[in-house]
């Protein structure tokens, strides 16, 4: 079983929370532990008691699902995930704070993981249709 990167490039996590933040200045292997700090960071490894193992196991099959296309591959799906992330811990969710924390909890953890898996194993490269 193949085993789930150390992270290297650790004044990328402050970045993950901004606009700016390139994910092509970085090896594909090093996104990896930066997805597992977007979970880790809403406190959400620690909440739902998730071994990280299994956390680690999750976003490695994540990762191979993805196809090898100019579109919907893997850094796609990282760049949709770091921004949304960003989105969720910058930006002012007004309606989110009048829920339950649980719920808000629960919401995080689906916008988050929906956002990682949404294009795995498609077919579909829709770059080359735009005109």
């Amino acid at each position: 079983m193949p085993t789930f990167p150390e992270l290297i490039h650790e004044d990328s996590i402050a970045g993950l929370k901004t606009w700016e933040f390139n994910q092509w200045e970085l090896q594909e292997q090093d996104l990896l532990p930066l997805l597992k700090e977007m979970f880790d960071s809403f406190g959400l490894v620690q909440r739902f008691k998730i071994p990280v193992p299994k956390l680690e196991r999750f976003i490695m099959k994540v990762r191979d699902s993805y196809r090898d296309n100019p579109y919907h591959n893997f850094r796609h799906a990282f760049d949709v995930t770091q921004t949304v992330y960003a989105v969720l811990t910058t930006m002012v969710w007004r309606p989110l704070l009048l829920l339950p924390l649980a719920t808000t909890v629960a919401i995080t953890v689906a916008v988050v993981a929906a956002a990682a898996c949404r294009a795995t194993e498609t077919h579909a490269c829709y770059s080359l249709y735009v005109a």
